[in-house]
């Protein structure tokens, strides 16, 4: 199935493709008569800096930016991310149109049938599939020079080494990582770090061992309600989990948040999931001073991602959730990139780094392809004020 970028323009019932509207939208108000004029002011596009190994890297920019996306789009529930995802890819390409960008987007429903090769030897962005087990079967017949981004399934990162796939999300592990270094990062001399996991058979081996390989102190708890005795209360006290099974990581947010009403100093990290916790308020988040590491992260105060909203809102008639956004971000940055180094824009991926509204793009080399390592620091401070890094 084809699907053209100017069906944009046509008379769609868009309303049969609803997305669903994470909890923050609420916080930007629905405009009256919304229209398609809020758009993104013409931005200039940087200059090219091809290097000089011209041996390696040929400088080949196509007038017309043929971009394909690949997904599973029938009415199943289970395939309503992915046509939010191809909404916002879409918003994205009218954009980059808008930016003196000339493209044409292919859109393939492979609900009933896989990844061709000759659907990626017409292209020179592709982005998809989905699912691990169609990106690597869409790899396997992946031509030499053509490259498979995978823009949402971590375990795709496994296919990074011996094929040519672009893993878009910061792997769980990377993540976890991140957080430990951030722990170790923060902690002063005269404070302390404590790492709870959920039993003595959790080793959180990531957690640990990166904690091991920066020589940064921790003390180890097992459970989240003997807390308490572990602490100093005279210092600060930094607490560490890498669970995201909800009732733990539930716990361990309100047994700190129970510390810090108490009068205890106290800091925790954990991973990101506990913000899509229901039977979790986010009063609780901000009092344990809490910070999570995250591939994902929308600014609602942002005047680019308003507009964005108002302008999906108004063409969509849906709110965009977080696959609107990683199919909008994503779509950008990825055309972007092939407008400023052209059909060969793998080779230079490390070198063009971007935060879109709700993703980071820092890509490095691995085996044949390359992996993201854009994550974001979030704060949720006690003042109730919410901090991005």
């Amino acid at each position: 199935m084809h699907l053209f970028l100017f069906f944009i323009a046509q008379v769609i019932p868009w309303y049969l493709f609803p997305g669903t509207a994470p909890k923050d939208t609420t916080r930007v108000p629905l405009k009256q008569n919304p229209t398609t004029e809020v758009v993104e002011p013409v931005r200039e596009i940087p200059a090219v800096n091809p290097g000089t190994d011209t041996c390696s890297f040929r400088l080949d920019i196509p007038d017309v930016i043929n971009v394909t996306l690949a997904l599973p789009l029938n009415t199943s529930p289970s395939s309503a991310g992915n046509i939010d995802f191809y909404c916002g890819a879409l918003l994205a390409a009218r954009d980059l149109g808008q930016d003196g960008i000339r493209l044409n987007v292919n859109a393939y429903d492979i609900s009933q049938s896989g990844v061709t090769q000759g659907m990626i030897e017409g292209s020179d962005v592709f982005l998809g599939p989905i699912a691990c087990q169609d990106v690597e079967k869409a790899a396997a017949c992946c031509p030499c020079g053509k490259h498979i981004i995978s823009p949402l399934d971590q375990r795709s990162a496994a296919l990074v080494n011996d094929f040519n796939v672009i893993q878009t999300p910061a792997t769980q592990e990377e993540q976890l990582r991140l957080l430990a270094a951030w722990a170790g990062e923060d902690l002063k001399p005269e404070e302390k770090l404590i790492v709870i996991l959920e039993n003595s058979a959790d080793s959180c081996n990531v957690i640990v061992d990166e904690l091991d390989s920066l020589r940064i102190p921790y003390t180890k708890v097992y459970g989240y309600s003997s807390i308490a005795s572990t602490g100093r209360n005279e210092l600060h006290n930094r607490y560490l989990t890498a669970s995201d099974k909800e009732y733990f990581a539930s716990g361990v947010v309100r047994s700190v948040s129970v510390l810090a009403l108490q009068r205890h100093s106290v800091s925790l990290y954990c991973p990101a999931k506990v913000r899509s916790f229901e039977n979790l308020e986010t009063e609780l988040l901000h009092n344990a001073d809490t910070h999570l590491m995250t591939n994902y992260f929308v600014d609602y105060n942002n005047p680019e991602v308003r507009k964005f909203v108002y302008t999906y809102r108004a063409l969509f008639n849906a709110e965009p959730d977080s696959y609107a956004f990683h199919g909008y971000d994503s779509m950008k940055y990825f055309t972007r990139l092939c407008a400023l180094y052209g059909r060969e824009w793998y080779k230079k991926i490390p070198e063009y780094s971007e935060r879109g509204l709700q993703t980071g793009f820092d890509f490095t080399f691995q085996g044949c392809g390359a992996v993201n390592h854009a994550t974001m620091r979030v704060v949720y401070s006690p003042d109730f004020s919410v901090n991005v890094q």
